[in-house]
């Protein structure tokens, strides 16, 4: 959300419009709605009332939603022959359906999907590595048999399957983060910084021996 779309809809209690540049504000959500399809078609989804901010969405919206009604004419770029229809993302779809397909192009590309160590095609390479070939912490839970070198699923995992809170869960990690930290040399972010557990209390009793 932009800052004059923020102010429209904060200060002036309306509704913005979706263009970032437009300006302007509405009593309703369907007055909105209107003004874009007269004013900014390209941000509306032609078979449906979806608006978005960017064109680039909209095409995504249409391939994830509408893929029915896509023609090769109009998505030749995003088009899989051998499904019939669009995808998003067509190599990623080629690395996890139809690695041949993948086979066919540069190197350079191949490159972005093919795990050297498996000798397959990864719709996601950097996850794949992350949780298949990276250094593995175990759960920190004694007798848990899971371990995983991706920091987000172990901590999914805490929650789902230990039952654990997300802030309980995070304060379990901390320690996990630090030593993983410690062994790469690489500084914790500031983000698992916010996160740490915080200090304990000071004592609100003086110590012993001491006058108030």
């Amino acid at each position: 959300m932009g800052k004059l779309h923020a102010h429209i809809e904060s200060e002036h209690g309306l509704v913005a419009c979706k263009d970032q540049c437009c300006g302007q504000g509405f009593q309703t959500e369907e007055m909105m709605i209107a003004h874009a399809k007269a004013a900014h078609p390209q941000l509306v989804c032609p078979h449906c009332d979806y608006l978005t901010i960017s064109k680039g969405h909209v095409t995504k919206h249409i391939i994830d939603r509408h893929y029915n009604l896509c023609s090769k004419d109009q998505y030749a770029k995003y088009w899989c022959d051998a499904c019939g229809r669009p995808f998003q993302n067509l190599l990623a779809h080629y690395a996890c359906h139809h690695p041949d397909e993948l086979s066919k192009q540069p190197p350079e590309v191949r490159a972005k999907y093919f795990c050297e160590i498996c000798g397959k095609y990864y719709k996601d390479l950097g996850l794949h590595r992350k949780t298949i070939h990276a250094r593995k912490t175990a759960c920190p839970i004694d007798g848990c048999p899971t371990s995983t070198g991706d920091f987000g699923f172990l901590k999914r995992h805490l929650v789902a399957c230990h039952k654990f809170s997300q802030e309980k869960a995070e304060e379990m990690m901390y320690p996990l983060r630090q030593a993983r930290s410690a062994e790469t040399g690489r500084v914790i972010n500031r983000g698992l910084r916010r996160k740490a557990p915080p200090l304990p209390a000071p004592p609100t009793e003086p110590p012993a021996g001491l006058g108030v």
